[in-house]
Protein backbone atom coordinates (compact mmCIF):
# COMPACT_ATOMS: atom_id res chain seq x y z
CA UNK A 1 0.00 0.00 0.00
CA UNK A 2 1.34 3.15 -1.01
CA UNK A 3 1.24 5.77 2.01
CA UNK A 4 0.12 9.49 0.86
CA UNK A 5 1.59 13.20 0.95
CA UNK A 6 5.41 11.29 2.00
CA UNK A 7 7.20 13.17 -0.55
CA UNK A 8 4.67 15.78 -0.71
CA UNK A 9 6.30 17.28 3.11
CA UNK A 10 10.20 16.64 1.74
CA UNK A 11 9.10 19.38 -0.87
CA UNK A 12 7.43 21.54 1.11
CA UNK A 13 10.64 21.46 3.80
CA UNK A 14 12.73 22.97 0.83
CA UNK A 15 10.28 26.26 0.08
CA UNK A 16 7.52 28.41 0.16
CA UNK A 17 5.02 29.08 -2.36
CA UNK A 18 4.54 30.16 -6.07
CA UNK A 19 2.11 32.60 -7.18
CA UNK A 20 1.75 32.91 -10.66
CA UNK A 21 1.06 29.91 -12.65
CA UNK A 22 4.21 27.89 -13.84
CA UNK A 23 4.83 28.11 -17.69
CA UNK A 24 5.94 24.28 -18.84
CA UNK A 25 7.32 23.14 -21.64
CA UNK A 26 6.75 19.22 -21.54
CA UNK A 27 9.08 17.47 -23.56
CA UNK A 28 8.13 14.14 -24.54
CA UNK A 29 9.30 11.51 -27.69
CA UNK A 30 7.85 11.58 -31.09
CA UNK A 31 6.83 7.94 -31.13
CA UNK A 32 2.98 6.94 -30.27
CA UNK A 33 3.97 5.30 -27.00
CA UNK A 34 6.47 8.26 -25.64
CA UNK A 35 3.39 10.42 -26.69
CA UNK A 36 1.11 7.93 -24.44
CA UNK A 37 3.72 8.16 -21.89
CA UNK A 38 3.96 11.59 -21.31
CA UNK A 39 0.51 11.89 -21.21
CA UNK A 40 -0.10 11.03 -17.40
CA UNK A 41 2.69 13.79 -16.76
CA UNK A 42 0.72 16.46 -18.86
CA UNK A 43 -2.72 15.70 -17.30
CA UNK A 44 -1.17 16.24 -13.84
CA UNK A 45 0.19 19.28 -14.00
CA UNK A 46 -2.88 20.54 -15.53
CA UNK A 47 -4.62 18.78 -13.13
CA UNK A 48 -2.69 20.60 -9.98
CA UNK A 49 -4.43 23.89 -11.10
CA UNK A 50 -1.20 25.78 -10.83
CA UNK A 51 0.57 25.32 -14.21
CA UNK A 52 0.05 26.54 -17.86
CA UNK A 53 1.06 23.58 -19.53
CA UNK A 54 2.38 23.22 -23.66
CA UNK A 55 3.39 19.42 -24.98
CA UNK A 56 5.59 18.95 -27.75
CA UNK A 57 7.08 15.97 -29.33
CA UNK A 58 8.86 17.46 -31.98
CA UNK A 59 12.84 18.70 -30.21
CA UNK A 60 13.37 20.60 -32.89
CA UNK A 61 10.87 23.17 -31.44
CA UNK A 62 13.14 23.92 -28.60
CA UNK A 63 15.38 27.19 -29.97
CA UNK A 64 16.31 29.67 -27.07
CA UNK A 65 13.41 32.18 -28.29
CA UNK A 66 11.23 29.54 -27.71
CA UNK A 67 12.28 28.69 -24.25
CA UNK A 68 12.13 32.24 -23.32
CA UNK A 69 8.33 31.59 -23.17
CA UNK A 70 8.65 29.37 -20.53
CA UNK A 71 9.59 29.16 -16.72
CA UNK A 72 10.51 24.89 -16.81
CA UNK A 73 11.30 22.46 -19.02
CA UNK A 74 10.79 19.21 -18.08
CA UNK A 75 11.85 15.83 -20.44
CA UNK A 76 10.26 12.16 -20.07
CA UNK A 77 13.31 11.17 -21.15
CA UNK A 78 11.25 7.78 -22.61
CA UNK A 79 12.26 8.28 -26.31
CA UNK A 80 13.47 11.87 -25.45
CA UNK A 81 16.28 12.36 -28.64
CA UNK A 82 17.83 15.46 -28.32
CA UNK A 83 20.82 16.73 -30.51
CA UNK A 84 23.54 19.06 -29.00
CA UNK A 85 22.21 22.34 -29.63
CA UNK A 86 18.85 21.29 -27.90
CA UNK A 87 20.98 20.32 -24.88
CA UNK A 88 23.28 23.40 -25.24
CA UNK A 89 20.09 25.76 -24.96
CA UNK A 90 18.69 24.04 -22.55
CA UNK A 91 21.67 24.49 -20.53
CA UNK A 92 22.04 28.51 -21.25
CA UNK A 93 17.92 28.37 -20.27
CA UNK A 94 18.60 26.66 -16.77
CA UNK A 95 22.00 28.99 -15.96
CA UNK A 96 20.48 31.58 -16.73
CA UNK A 97 17.94 30.98 -13.86
CA UNK A 98 15.08 28.27 -15.53
CA UNK A 99 14.27 25.22 -13.96
CA UNK A 100 14.44 21.64 -15.54
CA UNK A 101 12.95 18.51 -14.88
CA UNK A 102 14.30 15.03 -15.64
CA UNK A 103 11.93 11.69 -15.56
CA UNK A 104 13.96 8.93 -16.05
CA UNK A 105 16.73 10.53 -15.69
CA UNK A 106 19.48 7.92 -15.93
CA UNK A 107 18.10 7.62 -19.54
CA UNK A 108 18.61 11.58 -20.51
CA UNK A 109 21.30 12.84 -22.21
CA UNK A 110 20.44 16.33 -20.39
CA UNK A 111 21.70 15.11 -16.82
CA UNK A 112 22.86 18.38 -14.65
CA UNK A 113 25.35 17.64 -11.16
CA UNK A 114 25.06 13.89 -11.75
CA UNK A 115 26.97 11.35 -12.43
CA UNK A 116 25.97 7.84 -13.68
CA UNK A 117 26.90 4.92 -12.17
CA UNK A 118 26.50 0.80 -12.36
CA UNK A 119 23.28 -0.11 -14.79
CA UNK A 120 20.25 -0.68 -12.35
CA UNK A 121 18.75 -4.17 -12.75
CA UNK A 122 16.67 -4.18 -15.68
CA UNK A 123 12.20 -4.93 -15.21
CA UNK A 124 10.13 -3.98 -13.27
CA UNK A 125 10.39 -5.21 -9.41
CA UNK A 126 8.99 -4.13 -5.93
CA UNK A 127 11.00 -1.75 -4.28
CA UNK A 128 10.90 -0.30 -1.36
CA UNK A 129 11.21 4.05 -1.81
CA UNK A 130 12.28 5.98 1.36
CA UNK A 131 11.66 9.60 1.30
CA UNK A 132 14.10 11.77 3.16
CA UNK A 133 13.36 11.26 7.08
CA UNK A 134 9.84 9.96 6.05
CA UNK A 135 8.18 6.80 6.33
CA UNK A 136 8.31 4.33 3.22
CA UNK A 137 6.56 2.92 0.83
CA UNK A 138 6.42 0.13 -1.94
CA UNK A 139 6.23 0.28 -5.42
CA UNK A 140 6.46 -2.06 -8.91
CA UNK A 141 9.61 -0.03 -11.12
CA UNK A 142 12.71 -0.36 -13.25
CA UNK A 143 14.33 2.80 -11.73
CA UNK A 144 17.05 2.31 -14.51
CA UNK A 145 21.10 3.23 -13.90
CA UNK A 146 22.28 4.08 -10.41
CA UNK A 147 23.23 7.88 -10.35
CA UNK A 148 25.03 10.07 -7.73
CA UNK A 149 24.02 13.35 -7.33
CA UNK A 150 26.14 16.30 -7.31
CA UNK A 151 27.89 17.37 -3.86
CA UNK A 152 24.98 19.94 -2.06
CA UNK A 153 22.07 18.45 -4.04
CA UNK A 154 19.04 18.02 -1.59
CA UNK A 155 18.16 14.11 -1.76
CA UNK A 156 14.19 13.48 -1.48
CA UNK A 157 14.01 9.63 -1.74
CA UNK A 158 16.12 6.58 -1.69
CA UNK A 159 15.10 3.56 -3.02
CA UNK A 160 16.30 0.45 -1.73
CA UNK A 161 15.56 -3.50 -3.36
CA UNK A 162 16.44 -6.26 -1.69
CA UNK A 163 19.89 -6.43 -0.12
CA UNK A 164 20.45 -2.91 -1.77
CA UNK A 165 21.78 0.03 -0.27
CA UNK A 166 19.63 3.12 -0.28
CA UNK A 167 20.63 4.58 -3.57
CA UNK A 168 19.03 7.99 -4.45
CA UNK A 169 16.00 7.82 -6.63
CA UNK A 170 15.45 11.51 -6.47
CA UNK A 171 17.01 14.91 -5.85
CA UNK A 172 17.06 18.78 -6.60
CA UNK A 173 20.01 20.69 -6.97
CA UNK A 174 21.53 24.29 -8.25
CA UNK A 175 22.75 24.51 -12.23
CA UNK A 176 23.75 27.85 -12.48
CA UNK A 177 21.50 29.97 -11.64
CA UNK A 178 18.83 28.11 -12.29
CA UNK A 179 17.10 24.83 -10.42
CA UNK A 180 16.72 20.98 -11.30
CA UNK A 181 14.60 18.21 -10.35
CA UNK A 182 15.67 14.50 -11.39
CA UNK A 183 14.26 11.05 -10.67
CA UNK A 184 15.26 7.96 -12.11
CA UNK A 185 11.34 6.23 -11.55
CA UNK A 186 9.02 6.42 -14.31
CA UNK A 187 10.35 3.90 -16.58
CA UNK A 188 6.97 1.19 -15.10
CA UNK A 189 4.33 3.06 -16.89
CA UNK A 190 2.00 1.63 -14.25
CA UNK A 191 3.31 4.17 -11.36
CA UNK A 192 2.72 7.48 -13.57
CA UNK A 193 -0.82 7.06 -12.46
CA UNK A 194 0.12 6.32 -8.76
CA UNK A 195 -0.63 9.23 -6.60
CA UNK A 196 3.53 9.35 -5.28
CA UNK A 197 4.44 9.88 -8.07
CA UNK A 198 2.59 12.27 -9.64
CA UNK A 199 3.00 14.34 -6.52
CA UNK A 200 6.63 14.30 -6.39
CA UNK A 201 6.66 15.31 -9.91
CA UNK A 202 4.55 18.27 -9.87
CA UNK A 203 6.40 19.63 -6.71
CA UNK A 204 9.26 18.77 -8.65
CA UNK A 205 8.56 20.57 -11.89
CA UNK A 206 7.28 23.66 -9.58
CA UNK A 207 10.58 24.06 -7.42
CA UNK A 208 12.50 23.94 -10.90
CA UNK A 209 10.76 26.61 -12.07
CA UNK A 210 10.33 28.92 -9.15
CA UNK A 211 12.34 27.47 -5.56
CA UNK A 212 9.29 27.00 -4.27
CA UNK A 213 6.07 24.28 -3.87
CA UNK A 214 2.12 25.33 -3.21
CA UNK A 215 0.28 23.55 -0.78
CA UNK A 216 -2.10 21.42 -3.27
CA UNK A 217 -5.23 22.95 -4.49
CA UNK A 218 -7.98 22.04 -6.63
CA UNK A 219 -7.81 22.58 -10.11
CA UNK A 220 -9.44 26.12 -11.29
CA UNK A 221 -12.66 25.92 -12.58
CA UNK A 222 -13.59 28.00 -15.60
CA UNK A 223 -17.10 29.44 -17.33
CA UNK A 224 -14.85 30.14 -20.63
CA UNK A 225 -14.64 27.84 -23.46
CA UNK A 226 -12.35 24.78 -22.74
CA UNK A 227 -10.53 24.06 -26.34
CA UNK A 228 -8.55 20.77 -26.94
CA UNK A 229 -5.79 21.77 -29.58
CA UNK A 230 -4.39 18.62 -31.42
CA UNK A 231 -0.99 18.79 -33.23
CA UNK A 232 1.35 16.73 -35.28
CA UNK A 233 2.20 15.16 -37.97
CA UNK A 234 3.54 18.86 -39.72
CA UNK A 235 6.61 21.10 -38.66
CA UNK A 236 5.30 23.97 -37.04
CA UNK A 237 7.05 27.27 -35.37
CA UNK A 238 6.83 27.76 -31.87
CA UNK A 239 5.02 30.70 -32.22
CA UNK A 240 1.67 29.05 -32.55
CA UNK A 241 1.24 28.17 -28.64
CA UNK A 242 1.60 32.43 -28.17
CA UNK A 243 -2.03 32.43 -30.01
CA UNK A 244 -3.79 30.78 -26.68
CA UNK A 245 -1.66 32.61 -23.75
CA UNK A 246 -3.84 35.77 -21.98
CA UNK A 247 -6.49 34.92 -24.37
CA UNK A 248 -9.69 35.62 -21.82
CA UNK A 249 -12.31 33.26 -21.38
CA UNK A 250 -10.42 30.71 -23.33
CA UNK A 251 -8.64 27.28 -21.63
CA UNK A 252 -6.36 25.86 -24.11
CA UNK A 253 -4.70 22.22 -23.38
CA UNK A 254 -2.42 21.07 -26.19
CA UNK A 255 -1.79 17.60 -26.98
CA UNK A 256 -0.43 15.33 -30.03
CA UNK A 257 -2.36 13.15 -32.37
CA UNK A 258 -3.70 10.72 -31.65
CA UNK A 259 -3.78 11.16 -28.04
CA UNK A 260 -6.37 13.54 -27.86
CA UNK A 261 -8.84 10.65 -29.65
CA UNK A 262 -7.78 7.84 -26.89
CA UNK A 263 -8.55 9.90 -24.06
CA UNK A 264 -11.95 8.83 -23.95
CA UNK A 265 -15.71 10.79 -23.81
CA UNK A 266 -13.71 14.10 -24.95
CA UNK A 267 -17.19 16.10 -24.65
CA UNK A 268 -16.91 16.01 -20.41
CA UNK A 269 -13.60 17.95 -20.54
CA UNK A 270 -13.79 20.14 -23.16
CA UNK A 271 -16.76 22.51 -25.73
CA UNK A 272 -13.99 22.66 -28.97
CA UNK A 273 -11.71 21.12 -30.25
CA UNK A 274 -8.83 22.68 -32.38
CA UNK A 275 -7.04 20.63 -35.27
CA UNK A 276 -3.71 22.18 -36.65
CA UNK A 277 -2.70 18.25 -37.12
CA UNK A 278 -1.99 17.32 -40.50
CA UNK A 279 -2.81 13.55 -40.58
CA UNK A 280 -4.24 10.37 -42.77
CA UNK A 281 -4.16 7.67 -40.37
CA UNK A 282 -7.11 7.41 -37.98
CA UNK A 283 -8.16 4.47 -36.73
CA UNK A 284 -11.62 3.29 -36.51
CA UNK A 285 -12.13 3.87 -32.43
CA UNK A 286 -10.43 7.34 -32.90
CA UNK A 287 -13.20 7.98 -35.72
CA UNK A 288 -15.75 6.83 -33.13
CA UNK A 289 -14.24 9.38 -30.86
CA UNK A 290 -14.03 12.35 -32.81
CA UNK A 291 -17.42 11.60 -34.80
CA UNK A 292 -19.21 11.36 -31.00
CA UNK A 293 -17.32 14.80 -29.79
CA UNK A 294 -18.71 16.63 -32.84
CA UNK A 295 -22.43 15.66 -33.52
CA UNK A 296 -22.86 15.71 -29.75
CA UNK A 297 -23.03 19.53 -30.98
CA UNK A 298 -19.18 20.50 -29.83
CA UNK A 299 -17.32 23.36 -31.29
CA UNK A 300 -14.90 22.72 -33.92
CA UNK A 301 -12.18 24.91 -35.47
CA UNK A 302 -9.79 23.76 -38.09
CA UNK A 303 -6.38 25.89 -38.57
CA UNK A 304 -4.34 26.20 -42.38
CA UNK A 305 -2.81 22.58 -42.96
CA UNK A 306 -5.56 20.43 -40.53
CA UNK A 307 -7.82 21.29 -43.91
CA UNK A 308 -5.52 18.33 -44.67
CA UNK A 309 -6.66 15.75 -42.55
CA UNK A 310 -8.17 12.52 -42.99
CA UNK A 311 -8.73 12.87 -46.80
CA UNK A 312 -9.88 9.18 -46.73
CA UNK A 313 -12.56 9.62 -43.98
CA UNK A 314 -15.44 11.02 -46.23
CA UNK A 315 -18.01 11.54 -43.29
CA UNK A 316 -15.09 14.34 -42.05
CA UNK A 317 -13.96 16.00 -45.00
CA UNK A 318 -17.34 16.20 -47.37
CA UNK A 319 -20.21 16.83 -44.51
CA UNK A 320 -17.91 18.67 -41.58
CA UNK A 321 -15.24 20.53 -43.34
CA UNK A 322 -16.85 21.06 -46.46
CA UNK A 323 -13.73 21.58 -48.43
CA UNK A 324 -11.14 19.13 -49.37
CA UNK A 325 -7.39 18.90 -50.86
CA UNK A 326 -7.21 17.18 -53.97
CA UNK A 327 -5.23 14.54 -55.63
CA UNK A 328 -4.05 13.64 -58.73
CA UNK A 329 -5.35 10.03 -58.34
CA UNK A 330 -6.19 7.85 -55.98
CA UNK A 331 -5.18 7.21 -52.40
CA UNK A 332 -1.44 7.92 -51.88
CA UNK A 333 -1.01 9.75 -55.45
CA UNK A 334 0.67 13.38 -55.20
CA UNK A 335 -1.41 16.32 -54.28
CA UNK A 336 -3.16 18.12 -57.06
CA UNK A 337 -4.10 21.12 -54.68
CA UNK A 338 -1.19 23.54 -54.46
CA UNK A 339 0.32 25.59 -51.98
CA UNK A 340 2.53 28.85 -52.58
CA UNK A 341 4.45 30.35 -49.08
CA UNK A 342 4.76 33.99 -47.89
CA UNK A 343 2.49 35.68 -50.29
CA UNK A 344 0.99 38.87 -49.35
CA UNK A 345 -2.63 39.22 -49.37
CA UNK A 346 -5.07 41.14 -48.34
CA UNK A 347 -7.76 39.55 -46.48
CA UNK A 348 -10.93 40.99 -45.92
CA UNK A 349 -14.54 39.84 -44.17
CA UNK A 350 -17.72 38.48 -45.97
CA UNK A 351 -20.59 40.36 -44.14
CA UNK A 352 -20.47 40.55 -40.47
CA UNK A 353 -20.55 37.42 -38.11
CA UNK A 354 -19.04 36.93 -34.23
CA UNK A 355 -16.12 35.01 -35.58
CA UNK A 356 -14.56 38.13 -37.63
CA UNK A 357 -15.87 40.87 -35.52
CA UNK A 358 -12.58 43.32 -34.63
CA UNK A 359 -10.97 41.59 -37.17
CA UNK A 360 -11.49 43.64 -40.16
CA UNK A 361 -9.93 43.81 -43.70
CA UNK A 362 -6.32 43.06 -42.86
CA UNK A 363 -2.84 42.68 -45.19
CA UNK A 364 -1.06 39.34 -44.17
CA UNK A 365 1.58 37.49 -45.44
CA UNK A 366 1.18 33.81 -45.37
CA UNK A 367 0.79 30.28 -47.22
CA UNK A 368 -1.86 30.16 -49.89
CA UNK A 369 -3.62 27.05 -51.18
CA UNK A 370 -5.00 26.47 -54.90
CA UNK A 371 -7.08 24.03 -56.23
CA UNK A 372 -9.11 22.71 -53.39
CA UNK A 373 -12.75 21.10 -53.59
CA UNK A 374 -15.20 23.39 -51.60
CA UNK A 375 -18.92 22.39 -50.57
CA UNK A 376 -21.68 24.63 -52.59
CA UNK A 377 -23.07 25.12 -49.76
CA UNK A 378 -20.33 26.73 -46.78
CA UNK A 379 -21.13 30.38 -45.53
CA UNK A 380 -18.08 32.25 -46.10
CA UNK A 381 -16.80 34.65 -44.08
CA UNK A 382 -12.71 35.81 -45.08
CA UNK A 383 -11.57 35.91 -48.35
CA UNK A 384 -8.61 37.29 -50.65
CA UNK A 385 -8.42 38.01 -54.46
CA UNK A 386 -4.78 36.75 -54.56
CA UNK A 387 -4.60 34.71 -57.80
CA UNK A 388 -2.55 31.96 -56.20
CA UNK A 389 -5.69 31.19 -53.87
CA UNK A 390 -9.00 29.63 -54.27
CA UNK A 391 -10.84 32.84 -52.95
CA UNK A 392 -12.42 31.31 -49.66
CA UNK A 393 -9.79 31.84 -46.22
CA UNK A 394 -12.47 31.54 -43.15
CA UNK A 395 -15.66 29.58 -43.67
CA UNK A 396 -18.22 28.05 -41.81
CA UNK A 397 -19.41 24.13 -42.70
CA UNK A 398 -22.63 23.17 -43.96
CA UNK A 399 -22.94 21.17 -41.11
CA UNK A 400 -25.82 22.04 -38.75
CA UNK A 401 -25.79 19.64 -35.44
CA UNK A 402 -22.54 21.41 -34.09
CA UNK A 403 -20.35 24.95 -34.85
CA UNK A 404 -17.51 24.69 -36.99
CA UNK A 405 -14.88 27.35 -38.18
CA UNK A 406 -12.25 26.78 -40.77
CA UNK A 407 -9.16 28.70 -40.86
CA UNK A 408 -6.83 28.28 -43.89
CA UNK A 409 -4.51 31.08 -42.55
CA UNK A 410 -1.93 30.17 -40.11
CA UNK A 411 1.77 29.10 -41.91
CA UNK A 412 4.46 30.71 -39.36
CA UNK A 413 4.99 33.32 -37.05
CA UNK A 414 4.15 36.19 -39.53
CA UNK A 415 0.43 34.63 -39.02
CA UNK A 416 0.46 33.70 -35.33
CA UNK A 417 1.86 37.37 -34.39
CA UNK A 418 -0.83 39.04 -36.86
CA UNK A 419 -3.25 41.44 -34.34
CA UNK A 420 -6.37 40.35 -36.56
CA UNK A 421 -5.25 36.48 -36.89
CA UNK A 422 -4.97 36.28 -32.86
CA UNK A 423 -8.23 37.82 -32.76
CA UNK A 424 -9.92 35.77 -35.43
CA UNK A 425 -8.58 32.45 -33.68
CA UNK A 426 -9.63 33.57 -30.14
CA UNK A 427 -13.18 34.89 -31.70
CA UNK A 428 -13.82 31.32 -33.26
CA UNK A 429 -12.80 29.44 -30.54
CA UNK A 430 -15.11 30.95 -28.23
CA UNK A 431 -18.05 31.46 -30.89
CA UNK A 432 -17.05 27.45 -31.89
CA UNK A 433 -17.68 27.10 -28.37
CA UNK A 434 -21.05 28.94 -27.73
CA UNK A 435 -19.16 31.73 -25.61
CA UNK A 436 -19.41 34.62 -27.90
Amino acid sequence: MIRRGVLAAAFLALAGSAQQPVRVLLVSGSGANERAAAAPLADALRQAGRFSVSATDDAGLITPEALARYDVVAIDCTGAALDTSVERAIERFVKQGKGLALVRAGDCSVTAGARRGLAGEAGNRFVRIVPDGKSEYRTADDVGPVMEPQAGATVLARVQSDGGGGQPLSWTARWGKGRVYQTRSGRNLAVRSESEFLQSFTNGVEWAATGAVSPPRPAARTAGARALVVTGGHTYEASFYTLFENQPGITATIDPHPMPYRRGDMRKEYDTLVLYDSMQEITDNERQNLTAFVESGKGLVILHHGLVDYSEFPWFWHEIMGARWLRVGGPGTPWKTTWKHGVEQLVYPVGEHPVTAGVGPMRIWDETYKGMWFAPDIKVLMRTDEPTSDGPLVWLSPYNKARVVLIQLGHDHTAHLHPGYRRLVANAIRWSAGRE
